[in-house]
């Protein structure tokens, strides 16, 4: 579904990627690890088109690959003017060209299902991080993405939010949404990929099935990495 080929990044003389390639099947859930700076973040927002990159390719085998990849990030990125519904069905409705009435029941049925249902009306002032974070999670869905891509999603929420955050993620692993995450929760990565894929210094060192990773690691700087963060 989703092809990566030598993808390079150069960021004045430092290079930020080096060589990056990878595939990622239809509903597969990919982990990515590895330190800060490691150029985990950077792959993504190459992926979703927010950033460009100096060689390579990204392919893309999506029924819409206009609209086929949504992306969640660190800061949630909600409108601080608009209420939680407003968020929802504002790209739909512009970009997607949905009637507001046909919006609103998708966007209503999904904060059901990220438990925000009674929070429709409120504005992102008055949400908790992690009400934050599951709002930005169902605004992203809203858009019917087939890739959906996390960046650190727990990383700016205090410890009691995790848990309620990693809940609704684990959710759409069980769905046919692809998901590519980059985290720092170790435990969580072990237990919801399929694989895992450990970047340091903007290569890939290992990609392999989650089991091999964790428990068998073959190069020194990944076993290091789970020995400083487990």
């Amino acid at each position: 579904m989703l092809s990566i080929n030598n993808l390079t990044k150069y960021f004045g003389d430092h290079k930020i990627l080096d060589g990056i390639n990878f595939k990622v099947s239809r509903g597969e859930v990919i982990s990515i690890i590895g330190s800060s700076g490691s150029g985990k973040s950077t792959i993504l927002r190459c992926i979703a088109g927010l950033e460009g990159y100096t060689q390579g390719e990204i392919k893309v085998a999506a029924n819409n690959k206009k609209h086929s990849i949504g992306m969640v990030f660190q800061n949630f990125c909600l409108f601080p003017n608009m209420t939680v519904l407003q968020n929802l069905t504002y790209a739909p409705v512009k970009i997607l060209k949905k009637s507001k009435r046909e919006a609103e029941d998708k966007a209503i049925e999904l904060l059901k299902k990220v438990g925000l249902e009674t929070s429709a009306d409120k504005y992102p002032s008055a949400l908790s991080g992690g009400q934050k974070q599951r709002a930005a999670i169902a605004r992203t869905l809203c858009m019917e993405p087939e890739i959906l891509l996390f960046d650190e999603p727990t990383s700016a929420l205090d410890p009691e939010n995790v848990k309620e955050v990693l809940e609704t993620i684990k959710q759409l692993a069980h769905t046919n949404i692809t998901l590519i995450i980059v985290t720092h929760e170790m435990l969580f990565a072990k237990e919801i990929s399929d694989r895992v894929i450990f970047i340091d210094g903007g290569k890939i060192l290992e990609d392999a099935p989650t089991y091999e990773i964790f428990n068998n690691p073959k190069s020194e700087r990944l076993k290091l990495f789970l020995k400083n963060i487990l």
